[in-house]
């Protein structure tokens, strides 16, 4: 499916759309997979999420790798914001614990240059990030049965 937004807010109106829509997998963390060019809207798109779970301040975890944000929410606990920009090895991603984190339904996962990883879990959602002019952006989204319905 693809998603034009046309201005920062439109951006965050989708990613909070999306977060209202997920519930917990049953046997492993939900992962969303942001993939696209700098300054395609990947951050943007992080920051309305997570101010659909209360979070009100999200800064990119480029040169932390991972930052995790406790959740007060019934259905997940934790969200972890992964930005794989700076991953040149696996061990990078044994030291954040990501195979653990992987483990728990009850998180939720953002992933920015998934690509990076080089085993990215199946079965979630895959959104890629393209600029199509200044304040313009196409989102197409792949996965997560049911998104198409709950989004329109």
């Amino acid at each position: 499916m693809k998603i034009k937004t046309q201005k920062e807010k439109e951006t965050k109106k989708l990613a909070k759309k999306i977060a209202k829509s997920l519930t917990p997998q049953e046997e492993k963390a939900t992962v969303l997979a942001l993939s696209g060019e700098l300054g395609s809207g990947k951050t943007t798109f992080t920051k309305g999420f997570a101010e659909e779970f209360g979070i009100k301040e999200i800064t990119s975890p480029t040169f932390v790798i991972m930052k995790k944000y406790q959740l007060k929410n019934k259905e997940f606990n934790r969200l972890y914001h992964i930005d794989c920009y700076r991953i040149e090895e696996k061990t990078d991603l044994k030291e954040i614990k990501f195979e653990e984190i992987l483990k728990s339904p009850r998180n939720l996962i953002l992933i920015e240059w998934p690509e990076r990883l080089i085993n990215l879990p199946e079965g979630n959602l895959m959104l890629n990030f393209e600029v199509v002019g200044e304040n313009e952006r196409v989102i197409k989204t792949h996965d997560l049965p049911g998104l198409k319905k709950q989004l329109n």
